[in-house]
């Protein structure tokens, strides 16, 4: 149901939920987050996710590492990489302020900060080295050299 100007209206692919936040049937938000507090609809999770982000600062990005298998990074550790590393990238060396943590995928362990393009790279040995054997001269084909 929509009220306008006073009058209420039922829209056409109503899904006839209601969110407890704002208290609408936003008909046009076809998916819904059940929460502690009750069922939400997408704009007022996206509301409440934001309002979360701003009174923890930091920990949304620990617990995004902890999720991703990262062992140990702190918001914290990150800095003081990003310090020691002199803010850039630890392949290119160039000066960046988006770095990401760089791990092992199969033990978690940091292995540095790194630019998104180079972290892309690092992640399959077997793609540094068909690089390597490619900017030396060598063609890979069907994964052997030729």
């Amino acid at each position: 149901m929509v009220t306008i100007d006073g009058k209420e209206f039922s829209l056409p692919g109503s899904i006839g939920k209601y969110c407890k936040k704002c208290g609408t049937d936003h008909w046009m938000y076809m998916k819904w987050k059940d929460s502690v507090d009750g069922r939400r609809c997408v704009k007022c999770t996206v509301k409440h996710t934001m309002a979360w982000k701003k009174r923890h600062p930091g920990r949304s990005r620990e617990q995004n590492w902890k999720d991703r298998g990262i062992i140990g990074m702190t918001v914290s550790r990150y800095h003081s990489m990003f310090s020691d590393q002199k803010k850039s990238c630890a392949i290119c060396q160039r000066s960046r302020t988006d770095l990401v943590v760089d791990h092992c995928h199969k033990t978690g362990e940091v292995r540095g900060l790194l630019c998104k393009r180079r972290n892309s790279l690092a992640q399959d040995p077997d793609i540094l080295l068909s690089i390597l054997e490619y900017m030396k001269g060598g063609r890979i084909q069907d994964g052997a050299s030729v």
